[in-house]
């Protein structure tokens, strides 16, 4: 049976239903698959949301001196999960009162997600920027054959932004940084976005994850199966122990269903895991980037150090 509904196709068929039966979880990447696209950009909108927002104006304060680091060369710049395209309007802004000239590409396991980042880059006017994008799921392996292209027929930099928290979703956060560190060059640079962990105040963190907005947005690939959101209820805890937001849905009622000829039996308080988020702080991702083989450049966080940008560049062997 070849791949049904949002899952694109049979390795995705496969990693989920693993996921789902195997560990009862599903992996956040495939929430912006499809109309998930459309959700995500309803919640990063709302203005109760607001994380956004926060990250695009630390990245527009922080631009000068990423810059002062990385020299105002030509770049190609590499978005690793580029939303809406908000956040890249205004590196490209910024990146063109410097060096006129750049390259743009965009990557994402979503071609809805990139169709919508694209689109919204040519309605910024952001004129004189060459843009491409190329699909890649960069939890299961490098892309280097993505960035030798483009500096051999482009420009021989690439900078590298991962933000929007992503590097706080994945369940193998090593691998993740790993595979970004195997698509680059000791030359090149990369920008990590994400929210940093305030122990001693979890309430505020959890507030963002309790917002209707953000449950429907999280549900998507439940509801993609045949489960209702009448059949459960959402949980949202923050685990101090391994620092980081869990979302689980806590099933109310016994539910079967039958899926790309899996069956799937969940009784009443079975759990499954729809979301992790981890939040960090300096010393944490300084040991991070050291296992996964990059040294920090830069640390810049809002006055409130509730939200942190990190430049980092590979290390030699």
């Amino acid at each position: 049976m070849g791949p049904r509904g949002f899952l694109q196709n049979e390795k995705q068929v496969s990693e989920f239903l693993t996921a789902l039966k195997g560990r009862k979880g599903i992996p956040l990447k495939f929430v912006y698959l499809e109309d998930g696209a459309k959700n995500w950009d309803a919640m990063i909108e709302n203005r109760h949301y607001g994380l956004g927002r926060l990250e695009n104006d630390l990245l527009r304060s922080a631009l000068p001196r990423i810059f002062g680091v990385v020299g105002n060369r030509r770049y190609n710049i590499i978005d690793i999960g580029p939303g809406n395209g908000k956040k890249a309007r205004t590196i490209l802004t910024y990146v063109r009162t410097k060096t006129k000239l750049a390259y743009y590409i965009g990557l994402d396991i979503s071609q809805e997600m990139l169709n919508m980042a694209l689109r919204n880059l040519r309605l910024y006017r952001c004129h004189g920027v060459a843009m491409s994008s190329v699909i890649i799921d960069f939890e299961q392996g490098n892309f280097s054959q993505v960035t030798r292209k483009l500096r051999q027929e482009n420009y021989p930099r690439n900078l590298f932004f991962l933000l929007g928290n992503t590097i706080g979703n994945p369940f193998d956060k090593d691998r993740v940084l790993t595979n970004i560190r195997e698509s680059m060059t000791i030359s090149d640079y990369l920008v990590i976005g994400l929210e940093l962990a305030d122990l001693s105040n979890t309430t505020r963190i959890l507030q963002h994850y309790q917002q209707p907005v953000v449950i429907s947005f999280i549900l998507f690939c439940l509801r993609s199966v045949g489960i209702k959101p009448s059949d459960g209820k959402i949980e949202v805890r923050f685990n101090k122990l391994k620092s980081q937001i869990e979302m689980r849905f806590r099933f109310t009622r016994s539910v079967h269903l039958e899926y790309e000829g899996e069956v799937f039996k969940y009784s009443k308080g079975d759990r499954v895991l729809l979301l992790i988020s981890y939040k960090s702080d300096r010393v944490k991702m300084e040991g991070l980037l050291e296992r996964t083989g990059f040294r920090m450049r830069g640390f810049y966080t809002n006055p409130d150090n509730s939200y942190g940008l990190i430049l980092c560049q590979p290390k030699r062997y």
